[in-house]
This record gives C-alpha cells, sequence and structure tokens, in this order.
C-alpha cells in the first residue's frame, strides 16, 4: 500500500490530466503539459485508473486523426474548385461532401 504522501501526488497528477482530456473532448484549449519530476513510483491502487486515463487519451487521439483527415478532404474538394471559379462566373449551388 502507498503512502498518504504519494496517493495524493498522483492523485492530483492524474485529475490535472482527466481535467485536461475533459476540456480537449469538449474542444475547449488545454494547457502546456509539463511531466511532473521527482514522483513517486504510481501505487497500485491507481493503476487502473491511470490505464483507463491512457485509454480515453488514444481514443481523443484517433478522433482528433479522423477530424484531420475529414478536413483534409473536405479542403481538397474546395481547393478542386478554386481554377473552375476563376474561370466561370457560375456560382456552385452545393458541394457533395459525402462522395
Amino acid at each position: 500500500m502507498a503512502s498518504p504522501e504519494s496517493l495524493t501526488l498522483w492523485e492530483s497528477v492524474l485529475e490535472r490530466i482527466e481535467t485536461d482530456l475533459a476540456a480537449a473532448a469538449a474542444g475547449g484549449e488545454v494547457p502546456r503539459w509539463d511531466a511532473p519530476t521527482g514522483m513517486p513510483p504510481l501505487p497500485e491502487e491507481l493503476r487502473e485508473r491511470t490505464r483507463r486515463l491512457l485509454a480515453a487519451q488514444a481514443d481523443l487521439l484517433e478522433r482528433a486523426h479522423d477530424t484531420k483527415a475529414d478536413l483534409g478532404r473536405r479542403l481538397a474538394a474546395l481547393n478542386a474548385l478554386r481554377p473552375l471559379a476563376a474561370t466561370t462566373t457560375a456560382k456552385p449551388v452545393y458541394i457533395d461532401a459525402i462522395s
């Protein structure tokens, strides 16, 4: 069993990670993260919580990559319209974002 001081230190670090993760998931700004130094070993009591946080971070990162790829496709579609817009006075009525 970990000392109360060790648990308190690690709980504060994990709470910060949880807060930042929730802010990122909501689309908010996340302050710069500086890893704490001089920390004692992770207490066994907090390992499962840490695993859940790691999984949540991985999920959020995957969603961010998917969003980035989707935005890239949409930007490419808009850029493809630029030459057309320069040569015609007709305005596009819609863009097929699904195809």
